[in-house]
Parts: C-alpha cells; structure tokens; sequence
C-alpha cells in the first residue's frame, strides 16, 4: 500500500509542472547589461532589448482511462515484485536455517570422529606388554630405543691378500 502511495505522489510531482507551464505557455529570454542570458516564464522588470519570446509546445490531451489502466499496470507490477522481493527474503531465511543446521552437524560429526579417534587410542595393550611367556626385562624395554654399549664394531673385509678394519 505505501509502494502505490509512494507512486501516486511520484506522478503527482511529476504533472505539476506541466500544470503550472501550462496556464502561461511562453517563456521569456533576454540578456542583462552584464552580459547573463535569463530565461524566464514571465518578462523582465526592465525593459531589454534583445528580449525574445519562446513558445512552448501544450501537452498533448491525456486520456483519464489510459492514465488509470497504466497506473493499474504498474500497481500489478509493484505487487508481483513485493511477492518476489518476500520470496527471496523467506529463500535467505531458509538458507541461514540451513547453514545454521549443516554447522552444527560438522560439529556434531566432528565430536564423534574424535571420540571414536580416542577410542582408537585406548586399545588394549599388546600381547607382548602383558603376556607371561615374555620375560619382564624385555617387556620393559619394549619400546625403548637401545643402542649398542661399548666400542663401535669393526667389520673385516677379507680379500685375499688384503685384510683390513673399517670403522663406522
């Protein structure tokens, strides 16, 4: 209702001038004793010399049933966009909806790859740490790196003839 409004008052401010050129269809121009051109729709106070008068052209008569039937038109296509307009907005609403949901599922989805990730980790412990076959010392060291205590070795290469130490 306030678009058709709106509209109204647009053609309104739109006809006015045409209603006001319309009562004294002439307009005046003539150049001061400083040089301006004026142009104006009444007559100078002073007399000019160069004053010239302009004929406007008159409106063509406008036809009340025509101006209604394009007001109607266009007060169709205002509603038909408003329509759209709140389409679109109820569109967003359900987009943001959506969003809001898929978020909280990659949430969700994320907690349970990761509680199943934990899960992975606290798996028994193997065999080898608490089997009674594996000697205690062994299990304890399972999983230390060990190196080799003492001396490098050396390695002989036998060739014949040759017999030489390679250290490392």
């Amino acid at each position: 209702m306030n678009r058709l409004l709106a509209s109204s008052l647009a053609v309104c401010a739109l006809l006015l001038p045409a209603l006001a050129i319309a009562g004294n269809p002439q307009m005046f121009k003539w150049t001061d004793a400083q040089g301006v051109v004026h142009y104006s729709d009444q007559p100078p106070k002073q007399a000019a010399a160069d004053m010239q008068t302009l004929d406007i052209p008159l409106f063509p008569p406008q036809d009340p049933a025509e101006i209604a039937a394009r007001e109607a038109a266009l007060a169709a296509q205002v509603a038909a966009l408003q329509k759209l307009v709140d389409t679109q907005a109820a569109q967003q609403g359900q987009a943001r909806a959506l969003a809001e949901k898929e978020s909280q599922l990659q949430a969700a989805l994320a907690a349970v790859q990761q509680e199943a990730y934990d899960d992975q980790r606290e798996s028994p412990p193997l065999i080898y740490s608490t089997s009674a076959f594996i000697p205690h010392a062994f299990r304890r060291d399972l999983y230390v790196f060990h190196r080799p205590s003492g001396p490098p070795l050396q390695m002989r290469i036998r060739t014949p003839g040759l017999s030489m130490p390679l250290k490392h």
